[in-house]
């Protein structure tokens, strides 16, 4: 995120700026930085950029280049190169990092969103817009800063316009003439034209409680990251049986659960999921039109084959690993019939992917 659309400059003493965690070219000159959510970058005196910090979605990963700034956010980072063209990299998950063409005065990276000043001094922003955060208004503004859900500019008249959700009254912008403009997480601060900082949004930190003094920039800490998403469904591998004809155990007595006969599902679990088991009986069937149908007098004549029906099921919350899973052959302490039976078993995990089913057959006698 930006203070007032421009990077937080530190003035250079006579030597070396020395900064935490930096590159390995630790004696390297930065006219400018910024500060992310758990990563940093920085304009070398070069104009070439350098990134260091938690790198999970590429977010350190700085495309070569010249560069004017870098404005450094919660999972994705942007820089202004020295053309006036774009460059964004990091977590894409809402489109964040897809910069439009163009020419530019200046850019932002937020939480999930990015804010951009066009040459012609139009706002240009994109990702995440479920909060309203990329609606920027119409007119002509100085620089722009995008927070984690919101975001705010400065005007050509020197008044503040902040737009996004405004839950904690973050966006409610007071009147008056200022010189720069920064949103954060569900605050947001300004200068005045006469140095002095006011801030408004959430105080539950005393994040809006300014101290006395005057004031050349501000800028608040940027939100931590969003969690990654998981997109990745759970894995079952290596499904058996640990008898795949067995008799139906006894019902158990005494609020016993031991089961003396039946079989045991073993499988490999990739990650903790809730685990459904289906059990599925077999029965003839005719096919018609590629499927296996119940029989009736019109198909009677076609070609057999076996149909599995529903017959119950369970689940279990499971840690990821080997799993084993007894079943004694009974389903709410119904035993099942004798016969052909499969399992079928899918995996839920926390986020709602699903697995793959993966089944099994088995034979139940009495």
């Amino acid at each position: 995120m930006r203070v007032g659309g421009v990077a937080v400059a530190f003035a250079v003493l006579a030597m070396a700026v020395s900064l935490v965690h930096a590159p390995a070219a630790s004696a390297a000159v930065f006219p400018s930085v910024d500060a992310g959510g758990s990563h940093s970058c920085g304009v070398k005196s070069d104009a070439t950029l350098a990134c260091w910090g938690r790198n999970d979605s590429g977010q350190t990963a700085a495309p070569a280049g010249s560069f004017a700034s870098v404005s450094a956010g919660s999972g994705h980072s942007c820089a202004l190169r020295s053309d006036a063209a774009l460059a964004c990299w990091g977590s894409n998950f809402y489109g964040q990092t897809t910069a439009p063409a163009g020419s530019f005065a200046s850019v932002s990276a937020g939480g999930g969103h990015s804010c951009a000043l066009r040459s012609d001094a139009a706002l240009a922003c994109w990702g995440a817009n479920f909060a309203g955060q990329t609606s920027a208004p119409a007119g002509t503004f100085r620089s722009v800063s995008a927070g984690d859900l919101h975001s705010c500019g400065l005007r050509s008249d020197a008044s503040v316009g902040c737009w996004g959700p405004n839950t904690a009254g973050q966006t409610s912008a007071p009147a008056g003439s200022f010189a720069s403009v920064s949103a954060g997480g569900k605050h947001s601060c300004a200068v005045r034209s006469d140095a002095s900082v006011v801030c408004w949004g959430l105080n539950d930190f005393g994040q809006t409680s300014v101290p006395a003094g005057a004031f050349p920039a501000i800028k608040p800490v940027p939100p931590p990251p969003p969690p990654a998403a998981d997109d990745a469904p759970p894995a079952i591998s290596s499904l058996s049986l640990a008898r795949r004809t067995f008799r139906v155990g006894p019902r158990p007595r005494g609020g016993s659960r031991r089961v003396r006969s039946g079989t045991a599902f073993r499988f490999t679990l990739s990650e903790a999921a809730r685990v459904s088991f289906t059990i599925e009986r077999a029965t003839s069937g005719r096919r018609v039109r590629g499927r296996c149908r119940a029989p009736t007098p019109r198909n009677r004549r076609a070609r057999r084959c076996t149909r599995y029906v529903r017959a119950g099921g369970f689940a279990r919350q499971l840690a990821l690993g080997r799993r084993r899973v007894s079943f004694s052959g009974r389903l709410r302490g119904r035993a099942l019939r004798r016969g052909r039976y499969r399992v079928v078993i899918v995996a839920r995990d926390g986020a709602g992917n699903r697995s793959r089913r993966h089944s099994a057959a088995f034979r139940v006698v009495r």
